[in-house]
């Protein structure tokens, strides 16, 4: 009986392909494609907003996490089992470009048209929860619950935020990789709910869920249900702090950058390194036959030497010894040249002055 799952060896390799794959995609497929995660991720952040809006005060902070990240599994399932392309999981490109495979522009190529469709797939899912106005459901709450969220995210320092992003995207990519490597969807669905679960209960940052959590938290506060919702339970809390400026740099950018590091690096840059350099190395020592490099390498230095000696130096000794002699002659008659013909111009000068 086969095996219903690929070894981390078969999975890594069949990434070279899929790297390969993606990059060459057209742009246009690739932003519809980014569309559709930034959707799915949205899709499942609102979900969570929704379930956890009112649970921590009755079952406390650690369950409340553990059921916002059971509920935001439906994320990467939405993204992976029905297709779709998010910019966290194509950081896995990496190892495709370090096998040689793609070129750095390609993959910058790739991940910007990437990340501009998980944006406005994310934004569109904004434009949707705010034209339902379902942040004003259950007298504010679940939009208290959203501004909340966004708030808390754009008060992390840069490396704060860079940290989160790293942790949450190195469980992200071994999602990636796991769901990669079953051959059923059952299998699929299990290997990507669990990490994502984990990213999530533990706190962790993810770029593109907060391109619709901030965003989101951002518009709902101008919501004034909203607004009073959350003044009540922090009156503490400046609002006017949570903006587009708070939103790109004190969370999206040190995010991303986290996300890449870890997925680039921390998953591609080690499973490439661990499964197909290795491999890589194994095939080109197996395939080249060695003889006859070693043979040319080994027996050029005589060959060379029998070449010299074959050379008849004598005409080009011959030229190097009497050319000092005749560019001397030259020089001589050239200066006597010229020197004859100052002395006339010089008689000529001096008739034509006397007549």
């Amino acid at each position: 009986m086969s095996n219903n799952f690929l070894t981390p060896a078969e999975t890594a390799n069949s990434f070279i392909g899929i790297g390969e794959y993606k990059a060459k995609m057209p742009f246009k497929k690739v932003l519809v494609s980014g569309f559709l995660a930034g959707a799915y991720i949205a899709f499942a952040a609102q979900l969570l907003t929704t379930v956890t809006q009112d649970m921590s005060g009755i079952f406390g902070v650690g369950f409340t996490s553990f059921i916002g990240g059971s509920v935001f599994g439906i994320a990467l399932v939405l993204v992976l089992v029905a297709g779709s392309d998010l910019f966290t999981g194509n950081t896995l490109l990496s190892m495709a470009w370090l096998n040689g495979n793609l070129k750095t522009k390609q993959v910058l190529k790739n991940w910007s048209w990437v990340y501009l469709g998980n944006f406005i797939g994310a934004m569109f899912l904004v434009w949707l929860i705010y034209s339902a106005n379902m942040w004003s459901g259950h007298e504010g709450a679940v939009g208290a619950k959203a501004v909340a969220l966004a708030y808390k995210k754009t008060h992390l320092a840069f490396g704060e935020a860079f940290v989160r992003g790293m942790a949450c995207n190195w469980l992200v990519c071994l999602a990636v990789i796991m769901v990669a490597s079953a051959k059923d969807t059952i299998s699929k669905i299990v290997a990507a709910w669990f990490p994502v679960m984990a990213f999530i209960a533990s706190g962790f940052e993810h770029c593109v869920a907060n391109m619709f959590v901030i965003p989101a938290g951002i518009t709902a506060s101008h919501n004034p249900v909203v607004f009073s919702a959350v003044t009540s339970a922090h009156p503490a809390w400046d609002l006017s702090t949570l903006n587009t400026s708070a939103f790109i740099f004190n969370n999206l950018i040190p995010v991303t950058l986290g996300n890449i590091f870890s997925g680039a690096v921390l998953v591609g840059g080690i499973y490439w390194f661990l499964y197909v350099k290795e491999e890589n190395r194994e095939y080109r020592h197996l395939s080249i036959d060695w003889k006859p490099i070693l043979n040319i390498v080994r027996t050029a230095p005589a060959r060379v030497y029998t070449k010299f000696q074959s050379i008849d130096w004598k005409p080009t000794l011959n030229l190097f010894s009497t050319m000092p002699m005749k560019m001397y002659r030259n020089y001589r008659f050239t200066k006597l040249k010229m020197f004859k013909g100052f002395k006339l111009f010089k008689s000529h000068f001096h008739h034509k002055v006397e007549v």
